[in-house]
């Protein structure tokens, strides 16, 4: 039997980049049938010199599953993170990250 649910992700992340943040929390909210998906979604993002996501920059290079998606670049694009700085001056950087989706 395929039951229809809403359930709401909450993900402890921990991002290791240069200059990042720290690890960060987000929320994210799936719709669906459950399929027991499950795996990793990998981006690819560019990190601003304001220390934000460029949502016109951001792609994935390879995921578990379409459903998960979503859901990871929502995430992806509410992060922030201390500027990178290179010979005093804030720098873009470019940087993948690997999300972990599992079901309990």
């Amino acid at each position: 039997m395929i039951k229809r649910i809403v359930f709401v992700l909450l993900l402890p992340l921990v991002v290791l980049v240069p200059a990042s943040a720290g690890a960060q929390q987000f929320k994210a909210s799936v719709t669906g049938t459950v399929v027991d998906t499950q795996g990793a979604v990998i981006p690819e993002a560019v990190i601003t010199r304001e220390g934000t996501i460029d949502p016109s920059r951001l792609r994935v290079l390879q995921t578990a599953s379409p459903l998960l998606t979503p859901a990871a670049l929502e995430a992806v694009k509410q992060w922030r993170y201390r500027p990178t700085t290179l010979n005093g001056q804030a720098v873009e950087v470019l940087t993948t990250i690997t999300i972990n989706f599992t079901l309990n």
